[in-house]
């Protein structure tokens, strides 16, 4: 009975032990779950910071970097709007000074137009006393007797000599007048009606000047109609139209 009993405590000790290390087993087991447990929070607690850092820097860079292309942009459309302010002042100040240019050369060409046209007038005076002068030395001429002959030849000689020169000394002043205005005036002339006689360039030289017919026939010591006749001509070996002026077309060359 009493080694029953000895048993039976020691059977229940043994009980007690066993359970005790089942107990502490499962303990240790319940306590390393929940260290693996923290841990694996721990770790995801530490990637979600990570990953909220990453955004963070990631929203701040891009913060940044927005911040910084708009300034960029805000910049480069200001110095636009500077360049092209000034570049607008520029093309202003180039305009007004080609226009002053224009206006200048215009003005030095419109003086240099009526000293030409008074030196066609002068030209033409002169020719106007030279032909009363021929027609008075043949009066005289027609005027001397017989005894006087050698006076008469002598006269006649001089009335050829003027006949033959009376229109190249005029001619020949003119002509350096009007190139020293129009330099390039017979070069255009000639590109475009290469085919014209010496006299035509010469009618073509006054009628830029936009004289009148009458002071045309004065400046060649020829007739009204010979000028009339000589300017249809011109205008039909151009193949100008009716309509179109003709001292306007030339002083377009």
């Amino acid at each position: 009975m009493y080694v029953d009993s000895l048993n039976s405590i020691e059977n229940s000790t043994q009980v007690l032990q066993l359970q005790s290390k089942v107990d502490l087993d499962k303990v240790l087991s319940e306590k390393k779950l929940v260290e693996n447990q923290l841990k694996i929070e721990m770790l995801e607690s530490s990637r979600k910071t990570f990953l909220l850092f990453g955004s963070v820097l990631l929203l701040l860079s891009m913060g940044w970097l927005t911040f910084i292309l708009i300034r960029k942009y805000r910049f480069e459309k200001e110095v636009n709007k500077t360049l092209e302010r000034q570049q607008r002042v520029i093309r202003e100040q180039e305009l007004i000074i080609q226009k002053e240019k224009e206006a200048q050369l215009q003005m030095e060409l419109e003086h240099k137009n009526r000293e030409l046209i008074t030196r066609a007038m002068t030209l033409t005076k002169i020719q106007e006393e030279k032909i009363k002068l021929i027609e008075n030395l043949k009066e005289i001429s027609g005027k001397l007797s017989i005894t006087q002959n050698e006076n008469a030849t002598l006269i006649e000689s001089q009335i050829r000599y003027l006949q033959n020169n009376i229109d190249k000394d005029v001619w020949s002043d003119f002509k350096m007048y009007f190139e020293n205005v129009y330099s390039d005036f017979y070069v255009n002339l000639s590109a475009i009606h290469p085919n014209l006689s010496i006299n035509e360039r010469k009618l073509c030289a006054l009628l830029t000047l936009n004289l009148s017919t009458k002071e045309i026939a004065a400046i060649n010591a020829r007739e009204v109609r010979s000028i009339e006749s000589a300017r249809n001509r011109l205008r039909k070996k151009m193949g100008l139209s009716p309509e179109i002026n003709l001292s306007s077309y030339l002083s377009q060359l």
